[in-house]
C-alpha cells in the first residue's frame, strides 16, 4: 500500500513544482551527448553496452559483472518457451491474429505473467520471502524447521515452491549447473532455498521451481524483489514476441477455435428469472 503521509504538507508540493528529481538520466547542454544511469549514451553506452547490460542498469542502477549477465542470460534461455498453449503465450499469439497493436498484445502477455504462481509477481514474492527469512535468521536465530512449520502449519504455501501442472521443475537442475559453472558461491538465498525445500520434502513432495531458484540467486547478487520482479518479466518477453509473430502471420481466429459443444457447462439448469414483485 502506498503511504500518502508526507503529501498532505503542502511544501510536499511546493518544494517540487517545476523541478524534476531524477537518478536516471538528463540532455547535457547542446545536445552533444545524454545521461543515462551515469553514463554517457552515445560514448559508452552506443558505443560498447549490451542490451542485456542495459536492461540490468536500467533496472538496476549498475552494470552486471560479465557472469551475472551470462546468468541472466541463462535464466532468459530457460523461460523462452515456444508452445502457444501455454496462457500468456496464448493472449499473445491471438493479440497477433486480431491484428491489435503490438503494444497492445505484449502487455496483455505480460500482464498475464505477472501472477502469483507464475512469472514477475511469484518471484517478487519468493525474493522477498527469502531476503526476509535470512534476515530473520541473522536477527532471530530462527532455523529452517522452525521457518518452514510457521507457514505448512497454517496451511500456508511457501513462495518459490511447486508447480502447477507438474512436480519437477526441469528448468532448476540446468540453472544450478550453470550457476556453479560460472563460479558464483551457494549464497545465503540459495542456501535457505535449498534447505527449505530439504525440510519440505520430509512433508509434502514438493520442491524449488524456477521461480524460486532465480529469486535466490538474484537476491545473492543484492538485488531487491521489485528489481527481480521487473527483470523476470523481461525474461519471458522473446517468447512472447515470437508467438505474437505467429499470430500476425496467420488468419484470424486460426488458433485453437472452439465451438459451443466443446463447452461443458457445470452450472445451474436452465430456470425462469424471478419476478421483482
Amino acid at each position: 500500500m502506498i503511504a500518502w503521509d508526507a503529501q498532505r504538507d503542502p511544501r510536499f508540493w511546493s518544494d517540487r513544482r517545476g523541478r524534476v528529481n531524477t537518478r536516471t538520466g538528463m540532455i547535457l547542454e547542446g545536445r552533444v551527448d545524454f545521461l543515462f544511469m551515469g553514463y554517457y549514451q552515445f560514448g559508452d553506452l552506443a558505443a560498447r553496452a549490451t542490451y542485456g547490460q542495459l536492461l540490468f542498469l536500467g533496472v538496476t542502477g549498475r552494470m552486471p559483472t560479465a557472469a551475472e549477465e551470462r546468468m541472466l542470460d541463462a535464466m532468459t534461455g530457460g523461460t523462452s518457451y515456444g508452445d502457444p498453449r501455454l496462457w500468456f503465450l496464448s493472449a499473445a499469439r491471438w493479440g497477433g491474429e486480431v491484428r491489435s497493436p503490438a503494444a497492445a498484445a505484449l502487455a496483455g502477455a505480460v500482464t498475464i505473467c505477472d501472477s502469483k504462481v507464475f512469472g514477475g509477481l511469484a518471484t517478487y514474492l519468493a525474493s522477498d520471502y527469502f531476503q526476509r527469512s535470512v534476515q530473520r535468521i541473522r536477527d532471530e536465530g530462527i532455523g529452517v524447521e522452525a521457518l518452514v512449520a510457521e507457514r505448512l502449519d497454517k496451511k500456508e504455501t511457501i513462495p518459490g515452491y511447486g508447480r502447477p501442472l507438474v512436480r519437477r521443475d526441469e528448468r532448476v537442475p540446468v540453472l544450478l549447473k550453470i550457476h556453479s559453472e560460472l563460479g558464483f558461491p551457494i549464497g545465503p538465498h540459495l542456501r535457505l532455498a535449498l534447505d527449505i525445500q530439504e525440510v519440505i520434502l520430509r512433508r509434502k513432495d514438493i520442491v524449488l521451481n524456477t521461480g524460486g531458484v532465480e529469486s535466490a540467486i538474484m537476491s545473492d547478487m543484492g538485488l531487491t524483489p521489485r528489481q527481480i520482479n521487473s527483470l523476470v518479466l523481461m525474461q519471458l518477453v522473446p517468447s512472447i514476441f515470437a508467438a505474437m509473430m505467429e499470430g500476425y502471420d496467420e488468419e484470424p481466429g486460426e488458433f485453437l477455435p472452439q465451438a459451443c459443444e466443446d463447452i461443458e457447462y457445470t452450472g445451474p439448469a436452465e430456470r425462469a428469472v424471478p419476478s421483482r414483485d
